[in-house]
């Protein structure tokens, strides 16, 4: 990570709630279930262990910390739990000012407490895929994405994602809040052929912003 994009220039790190941002970005706190019934957000009550990006080893009771936290409490973060996370819900410049530069410029969001649900497969993937994604995933590059919806049996929307076509398969970006049981009816609809599994150990960044094509361009060849 360039800390430049985060604390000098036109970028700054900002929270979820500062900038106006897709469905698929955006804090939710409940989601509806099949029934049509709001869900709570589910939250894990074990304690869970794991390695950040610094190395360090973490033991964290109920609500979990993503591995840039660190650095979110370094630059002043104020932290509300969501979705079994502590997420930074402003910084000291306030909502305000992040809003005008992530609208203006760009805004650096961590959305690592939302779904990163991988699966692989033969052609038959895509086939099982598009029943539930009603998006032309057969046509869609490696490192590309598409903007979708998840829909029930009946056509009607579940949630929305992104889809990601990755070199073994898909990627799936699910809101936090609805990521279980999204991923619960993604798997009727999966072959024997199929591997699936959610990431945990991944951290997942938001560029946003009429600038985030040329910031990206300095770091990575091609975005445009």
């Amino acid at each position: 990570m360039n800390e430049s994009l985060i604390v000098t220039g036109e970028s700054i790190l900002y929270s979820a709630e500062g900038a106006t941002t897709p469905e698929t970005l955006r804090q939710k706190d409940r989601c509806r279930n099949n029934s049509g019934k709001q869900a709570l957000p589910h939250r894990r009550s074990k304690s869970l262990r794991f390695q950040n990006r610094w190395g360090k080893k973490r033991v964290i009771m109920g609500v979990q910390k993503t591995a840039l936290y660190d650095l979110h409490k370094s630059l002043g973060a104020k932290f509300v739990p969501f979705a079994g996370y502590e997420m930074p819900i402003q910084y000291k410049d306030g909502i305000v000012k992040e809003h005008i530069s992530t609208r203006t410029h760009a805004g650096f969001f961590d959305v690592s407490h939302m779904g990163q649900f991988f699966l692989e497969g033969d052609d038959t993937l895509v086939e099982a895929l598009e029943k539930i994604i009603p998006s032309d995933l057969k046509s869609l590059k490696v490192n590309h994405s598409k903007y979708s919806f998840l829909l029930n049996d009946s056509g009607g929307i579940i949630d929305d994602l992104i889809v990601t076509k990755t070199d073994k398969g898909f990627c799936i970006i699910l809101n936090a809040a609805c990521k279980e049981n999204d991923i619960k009816h993604i798997s009727k609809f999966l072959g024997k052929n199929h591997k699936y599994f959610l990431n945990n150990d991944l951290s997942l960044i938001a560029l946003q912003g009429p600038k985030s094509v040329e910031i990206l361009e300095k770091l990575i060849q091609g975005v445009s």
